[in-house]
């Protein structure tokens, strides 16, 4: 946690969402009946509040969790610029290793949140968040491949996880880089309908960069 705070207060944090998230909440209808202005939303790992102002314009209330101290303080700031009523959202320190939800949302957010912990972590998080989706939700979760080049500087702990070190692109420590072909087997045998998968190459700062991105349903 200390990595996270510390690089919070030297400014770190995106202050806009992606464009595949943004693509996402466009989807819903596609994929839910449900309606998204009726509806609460935990936006995952929610840093300075980059995601959480944009979910605020399209859902009723943000519930924006994240592990940072420091991060959750620019939160309202934020909403602030972006001119978002501060009613509409509600931010809680929580560590996703024991973190726990007082209620089921129709919408679960994570982008590239989750993947911060072991791999044995990473999927107890999916059967947690699944007891906690409504019937005809959507959890959208987002998180890197192993075609990423930075894993070749890191530390391989097994198949589908590693020590990375800290840069200016990744705060460091242990994290999931896994393929497609896995997951898509563990959501598919643990009660998950994928609705929509994204595969997703960029370069930044001179490195490859594969995000997997899914609309996930209870199946």
């Amino acid at each position: 946690m200390s990595n996270y705070n510390s690089s919070y207060l030297k400014g770190w944090g995106a202050m806009y969402p992606p464009e595949e998230l943004i693509r996402f909440v466009n989807f819903i209808p596609k994929y839910s009946n449900l309606n998204i202005q009726k509806s609460d939303v935990v936006d995952l790992g929610c840093g300075i509040g980059g995601c959480s102002w944009f979910l605020a314009n399209n859902f009723r209330h943000i519930l924006a969790i994240d592990n940072s101290i420091e991060a959750l303080k620019k939160v309202p700031k934020v909403m602030s610029y972006f001119n978002i009523n501060k009613k509409k959202i509600t931010t809680r320190l929580m560590d996703f290793k024991n973190f726990q939800l007082d209620k089921n949302y129709n919408f679960i957010i994570d982008n590239r949140s989750l993947y911060n912990q072991s791999f044995s972590e990473f999927l107890k998080s999916f059967k947690y968040l699944k007891s906690k989706l409504n019937k005809d939700g959507l959890f959208f979760t987002s998180f890197f491949g192993k075609k990423t080049s930075i894993i070749k500087q890191s530390e391989k702990v097994n198949n589908n996880e590693y020590i990375v070190k800290r840069s200016n692109l990744k705060i460091g420590g242990r994290q999931v880089f896994v393929g497609s072909n896995t997951m898509n087997k563990y959501f598919k045998n643990n009660g998950f309908k994928i609705c929509n998968y994204e595969n997703i190459l960029i370069f930044r700062d001179k490195l490859l960069v594969e995000k997997h991105v899914y609309y996930l349903k209870i199946s």
